[in-house]
């Protein structure tokens, strides 16, 4: 899982990362867009310190999430689950690149996790 920030090699970190059959979870422009998106919906391109302000804003903290908030997000994930894929869906209705700002696929990897640990 990686975000986009200002990595200049992103497209060819995932080219490649598909070329060897690696998964990966992508957050753009930042991990935190992943975090907001199980309060609200943000569907206007966004900067990086925008969103990580956002996130501390409705959570209390950054990307390093205390028990409290994990605890606030658990209830709201199919929220963020939704809210992430109509963002799929409008970048694809509307021409824009997949994974263009604002995009995550961050429930990819948490469904995943939770999947297998359920064996």
């Amino acid at each position: 899982m990686f975000d986009f920030d200002e990595h200049p090699h992103v497209p060819e970190a995932i080219a490649l990362a598909q070329r060897n059959e690696i998964n990966v979870a992508t957050s753009n422009p930042c991990a935190e867009l992943w975090l907001i998106l199980h309060h609200e919906q943000q569907t206007a391109y966004i900067e990086p310190h925008a969103a990580q302000r956002r996130a501390r804003e409705l959570l209390g903290c950054g990307k390093h999430l205390t028990s409290d908030a994990l605890a606030a997000l658990d209830p709201l994930y199919a929220d963020a689950v939704r809210r992430a894929k109509q963002l799929d869906r409008k970048h694809a209705g509307d021409g824009s690149p997949p994974r263009s700002n604002p995009s995550t696929d961050v429930w990819r990897l948490v469904e995943r996790i939770c999947k297998s640990n359920r064996r």
